[in-house]
């Protein structure tokens, strides 16, 4: 039953919604049962912010991992925690240690719960890369306010080709940010980005104004020579 309901609470993981249905006992086979009723994995929600001038995620996503993996023990613990029945007139098949009156061992004591619960913090773990990495996307956007007019001068130079290119690739990474959507989700685990999207749209909109501005100066010299 124990490894049923990791099996319960990791279907519940990577088939996460805000709005999820009772899983499936049927799904799972025969000798299903989840222990303590319904996972309910709480949502993660992570904010990307600016800070100072400074994009940066809030809280960072490494929390998720110490608040799914509480949750995952503390769900396993409705089994692990019962206590052993206590006989000197019959023979216990497990060792329980010295003091210990608990089904803790249950967790370590066979191949089947160890390779279980690998994969429930497997899961978890692929949940928070899927964030960190998706989440990283946003950081990158700090480049916005970090870039410099004289380094991009100096950089393109004088060629006219380069200063089209560079305005086409401002217009074609602002469009890819322009949309309806506020957050991305990874099973429980939430970005949500509505308190930057805007001001990224407008530094994308002001750096588009200025590099423009100096694109068409050029090409004015240019005609003018």
């Amino acid at each position: 039953r124990l490894v049923a309901g990791m099996k319960a609470w990791h279907a519940a993981l990577i088939n996460y919604t805000s709005d999820a249905a009772p899983t499936d006992e049927s799904e799972l086979g025969a000798g299903f049962f989840k222990p303590g009723g319904e996972p309910n994995i709480p949502s993660q929600v992570h904010d990307v912010v600016i800070v100072n001038q400074e994009i940066t995620v809030h809280p960072p996503i490494d929390k998720s991992r110490a608040i799914l993996t509480n949750h995952l023990n503390g769900y396993v613990g409705t089994i692990c925690g019962l206590n052993t029945l206590q006989s000197t007139r019959c023979t216990v098949g497990i060792e329980v240690a010295a003091g210990d009156t608990t089904h803790r061992g249950l967790l370590t004591g066979c191949l089947e719960t160890v390779t279980t619960y690998s994969e429930c913090l497997t899961a978890i773990e692929d949940c928070l890369d899927k964030g960190d990495k998706y989440s990283s996307v946003w950081l990158n956007y700090q480049s916005l306010w970090d870039m410099d007019m004289g380094v991009i001068c100096s950089r393109v130079g004088e060629d006219l080709n380069l200063w089209q290119k560079l305005l086409n690739d401002i217009k074609k990474h602002r469009l890819t940010i322009d949309k309806m959507e506020t957050r991305e989700q990874f099973g429980p685990l939430v970005v949500d980005y509505s308190q930057v999207q805007t001001k990224i749209n407008m530094k994308y909109d002001t750096w588009h104004k200025e590099i423009l501005s100096r694109f068409g100066q050029m090409l004015g010299e240019n005609m003018g020579g």
